[in-house]
């Protein structure tokens, strides 16, 4: 009899670690999924279990811990268990960066790396460790990025693309030591089939820019020319889950994005065709930039309007050589934004809508009342 596999998740709760669960889950081969849960998402932790059927809900065991400190913030049993039953690391925290203050302060992602990886050497179990960073630790490079390339004497938008760099230099050590694969997706949008997408994080702030913002804005940044490089988050997470479990997929680095990506201009077409607008899109947008800035998602955050907006401006094309050959005998294949661009829109009108006509609420400052997810019903 084959033994059940045990994986352990970081990145709770996150859009694509929420994701990464339920894939999880629905593979019969996973008896249990270990997440590490801080203290304070007790309520998401409780909506999560309550949205599953019961068999599936009772195979999740939070670990109570933090990120970025000693052994994760867990007791020592907690940490033996995971290296002795735990057979794949799932590290999804570098994808789901909702703190942009905390990455210019103490910067927990780089210690929360360096520990998951100090319990991985230990794991006895251990068949792969899975980290998500991002396509952007390329920073502002131009040109053809290939998978293999991460030290290139790059600078960066922000201070959360160094943290996600600094984070993937500490895995890429590793490599030798450890089954490690590297998965950097590029711009994750929603799902290409229901059209659900992270509420509150730079994903939902750019398919609403484009949805959005197009009725005031007066022009594209560059021209629109550049590639913008869209991935639907369905994906992803097959994407990853399928070469996390190919013995030719370790100690590789595998960019998840649109091997076609289409130029801002035609995404913005795409869209405004959905919109059922005519007329042309002809250049700069401080308007676009201040509809951004009044989205309640981007309101204090770090990487503000103007950083997001360089994502529409970025002469850059990622090389997905490794995710093509791996893929190569495989249905699973990226589908081009046409495909999805109508249920990304109206998926997107529809969550504005629901708001718009949802009763105010008196809140405190700072506290944010929208979801940062939406959970299916059983």
């Amino acid at each position: 009899m084959i033994p059940a596999k045990i994986a352990f998740l970081t990145g709770f709760p996150g859009f694509l670690a929420m994701r990464m669960i339920r894939r999880l889950l629905a593979d019969p081969r996973y008896a249990q999924v270990l997440m590490l849960v801080d203290e304070l998402q007790a309520r998401e932790l409780e909506e999560l279990i309550a949205s599953l059927p019961l068999e599936d809900g009772a195979r999740i065991v939070p670990f109570y811990g933090k990120e970025g400190c000693m052994d994760l913030g867990l007791a020592g049993s907690e940490v033996q268990r995971l290296t002795e039953e735990v057979t794949s690391f799932w590290h999804l925290s570098a994808a789901d960066w909702p703190d942009m203050e905390a990455a210019l302060e103490a910067q927990p992602l780089v210690e929360g790396v360096r520990e998951l990886l100090a319990i991985a050497r230990e794991a006895r179990r251990l068949e792969r460790l899975c980290y998500f960073s991002s396509a952007f630790v390329s920073g502002r490079r131009q040109g053809v990025i290939l998978e293999e390339e991460l030290e290139m004497g790059q600078r960066f938008r922000s201070p959360c693309e160094e943290v996600r760099y600094r984070a993937e230099l500490e895995v890429a050590q590793a490599v030798e030591e450890l089954p490690i694969t590297i998965f950097r997706p590029t711009i994750v949008v929603g799902d290409s089939r229901t059209g659900e997408l992270d509420r509150l994080g730079v994903t939902c702030s750019v398919v609403d820019s484009l949805v959005h913002g197009l009725r005031e804005a007066t022009s594209l940044p560059g021209g629109g020319e550049w590639p913008l490089h869209l991935v639907p988050v369905d994906f992803v997470i097959e994407a990853a889950f399928t070469i996390a479990h190919l013995p030719e997929g370790a100690r590789r680095t595998f960019h998840l994005a649109d091997p076609n990506p289409l130029p801002t201009r035609r995404v913005v077409e795409l869209v405004t065709h959905q919109l059922q607008r005519r007329g042309q899109s002809r250049s700069l947008t401080a308007r676009l930039a201040r509809t951004l800035g009044e989205l309640p998602w981007m309101q204090g955050r770090a990487v503000g309007p103007r950083n997001l907006l360089e994502y529409f401006d970025q002469p850059v094309y990622y090389r997905t050589a490794n995710l093509l050959a791996i893929l190569n005998n495989m249905p699973l294949r990226c589908p081009p934004f046409e495909d999805y661009a109508e249920v990304l829109v109206e998926h997107v009108r529809s969550a504005r809508e629901e708001r718009s006509q949802a009763p105010r609420q008196q809140t405190r400052p700072g506290w944010d009342p929208m979801p940062r997810h939406r959970l299916p019903t059983k």
